[in-house]
């Protein structure tokens, strides 16, 4: 009988109550929460080390004790891609590190994005799994979830003949959101379409918020539960997942996107843009070229965003995360 695995993260904020949830569910798993309690992971047979990235250095000391003394180590990778971009010391250290930890007993480094969308992801990592988000919906309890009254006055507000431009979550430039706001600007693409931004900012222009507003958009800058934010994909026509050059990785948004059968807007040369053509549907935008944007957005794209293959997320979770059935080199005999 395999042992009762712990999910480790630093909080429960954003993604990683979803993530926690699903190991509770689908592995029966312990939670463990908080920086405080890292070292209480030295000892279990099993441990599910979740969003690993933000804690990588005691990821790596930790997993690897834990595989000299004969115990499994899974760590979970939201971000791997970011290794196959610049080419800092800091990056360099990583995938050094992460080269030894996949050859190492008992240790697994997963990655959210697939050698087919990464191309060289495999070097870092032992293997992948379909970001939750892709197929999540079913064990996250949102039958009773329903939008606050004032979600719901804000979405009358918007209620037009116009097509719906959605970006949800947390916003920074990183995101793309000054080149959305560029493009609500655009008195052709006011004709087609409106504009909801819901998420708090970070580090951004000042006046992006207040420029939005000028020309009919809203922005709800503040923190939104997931739950209602789940239902605003409902109301979207299109999901902005148009993000910067510089942050080329998988996202939750287009995830969940997917499921609930919304096309998407990404960037064109953009992982995303991979993701896009093997999941979902929609429209991959030449970053920062607005006159190029213009006239993608004015041919009115229509789709009817099925997705081209269903993931089998749920099987190969499982699967990768699950405690293993045969003894670990090195396991201490019983």
């Amino acid at each position: 009988m395999n042992p009762i695995p712990i999910a480790f993260d630093l909080s429960t904020d954003g993604h990683r109550e979803s993530y926690l949830r699903l190991c509770e569910k689908i592995l029966g798993a312990r939670r463990l929460i908080g920086r405080h309690k890292l070292w209480s992971t030295l000892f279990p047979s099993h441990v599910i080390y979740l969003t690993m990235d933000d804690y990588f250095l005691a990821f790596a000391a930790l997993t690897f004790l834990r595989g000299l003394c004969g115990r499994s180590s899974v760590g979970l990778s939201i971000r791997l891609e970011v290794l196959l971009q610049d080419h800092t010391w800091k990056r360099a250290l990583k995938r050094g590190i992460l080269r030894v930890l996949i050859r190492c007993p008992g240790v697994r480094v997963l990655s959210l994005s697939p050698p087919w969308a990464v191309p060289g992801i495999e070097a870092f990592s032992n293997s992948w799994v379909e970001d939750p988000q892709l197929w999540d919906l079913p064990y996250l309890d949102l039958a009773s979830a329903e939008l606050s009254p004032e979600l719901q006055r804000t979405l009358h507000q918007l209620k037009t003949d116009k097509k719906l431009i959605v970006a949800l979550g947390r916003q920074d430039e990183q995101k793309g959101i000054r080149l959305l706001v560029e493009i609500a600007e655009d008195p052709a693409i006011q004709e087609r379409y409106a504009f909801l931004i819901a998420g708090p900012a970070r580090q951004i222009p000042a006046d992006l918020p207040q420029r939005l507003q000028q020309v009919g958009g809203i922005w709800i800058n503040e923190y939104l539960p997931e739950s209602e934010l789940i239902l605003l994909y409902d109301f979207a026509d299109w999901i902005w997942c148009c993000y910067e050059p510089s942050y080329n990785v998988n996202s939750g948004i287009f995830g969940r996107a997917v499921q609930k059968k919304r096309p998407t807007l990404v960037r064109q040369g953009s992982y995303l843009e991979s993701f896009q053509t093997q999941y979902g549907s929609g429209v991959a935008l030449p970053y920062e070229k607005t006159e190029a944007i213009r006239h993608l957005l004015s041919l009115d794209p229509r789709h009817d965003a099925s997705t081209t293959r269903i993931p089998e997320g749920l099987t190969r979770f499982h699967l990768q995360l699950a405690p293993p059935t045969k003894k670990l080199p090195f396991s201490p005999s019983r």
